[in-house]
């Protein structure tokens, strides 16, 4: 099958009769035509039967809508609930999260600050999502512009 492209390198893997196919960070690139192309072509191409589906995704938020009868959620909350709860549900057994560290989490309210007169906004000053998480090129003149 040919999938946006002349790829033989991947003909063995729409050849196969897949039963499970697991999507890691599935909220990337499976939205888009050639994503949702390459999955229906291995999950629903001229196989006896369909293939499974496991989509996996920790920021799921932008495909949540093709998925909401299938969400299992098992957040950091539930886990500490969990642990805090276990001898109350399960006395006697042993607590599979007592070796979990605990969770704290802390909000700040910047508000006051930044709308105070004094304050002053700055592109190159502030946190930058984008910035933190770009690649090293390995060139010291490339990632410092």
């Amino acid at each position: 099958a040919t999938i946006g492209g002349k790829f033989e390198k991947n003909d063995a893997v729409f050849s196969l009769d897949w039963d499970l196919v697991i999507v890691d960070e599935a909220h990337e690139g499976t939205t888009t035509v050639l994503g949702d192309d390459v999955i229906k072509t291995i999950v629903k191409g001229g196989s006896k039967r369909d293939a499974r589906l496991l989509a996996l995704s920790g920021t799921p938020f932008n495909i949540l809508k093709d998925y909401e009868d299938n969400v299992y959620t098992w957040d950091y909350v539930m886990e500490q609930r969990s642990k805090r709860n276990w001898d109350a549900e399960h006395f006697g057994d042993s607590n599979p999260y007592d070796e979990l560290p605990e969770l704290r989490i802390y909000t700040y309210d910047l508000g006051n600050i930044i709308s105070e007169p004094g304050y002053v906004e700055l592109e190159d000053k502030a946190f930058n999502f984008r910035e933190f998480f770009r690649t090293w090129t390995g060139s010291l003149h490339v990632d410092r512009a």
